[in-house]
């Protein structure tokens, strides 16, 4: 297979402003079907949106992502150290029957600042 172009194409802001928050608050978290990212904060508009990536493989443009694919492994929660001290992670992996990569979208919500990141990648299917 030809090694693709990945362009990925992540919805929503990558971070919020710094504030105080509680470390147990879900402000920001995957939605009951894990297609969407919601956030919910005080002083900030609630939004939710989606995320995937573009690749292109033998000339013809795919995509893989959160909306109308299926979570093929449901979102876990582990805590993580970042530059910006610990944050909770958030970890959910989607692809479809028809599709030889599958999308892993990581969500890092800190746990001392009112700011996340999601980071999404491409890798091949594991089925």
């Amino acid at each position: 297979m030809k090694k693709g172009i990945l362009r990925a194409c992540l919805a929503g802001a990558v971070a919020l402003g710094v504030n105080l928050c509680n470390a147990a608050d879900g402000w920001v978290r995957f939605s009951e079907d894990s297609s969407r990212i919601v956030v919910k904060s005080e002083g900030i508009k609630s939004f939710e949106g989606s995320s995937s990536a573009v690749y292109e493989v033998d000339g013809k443009n795919h995509r893989v992502g959160t909306k109308g694919y299926k979570v093929l492994t449901a979102p876990s929660e582990t805590t993580c150290a970042t530059p910006f001290g610990d944050a909770v992670l958030t970890k959910a992996v989607f692809g479809r029957d028809d599709s030889p990569f599958q999308y892993t979208l990581k969500l890092k919500r800190l746990k001392n600042l009112r700011a996340f990141t999601l980071q999404g990648g491409v890798s091949q299917s594991q089925r």
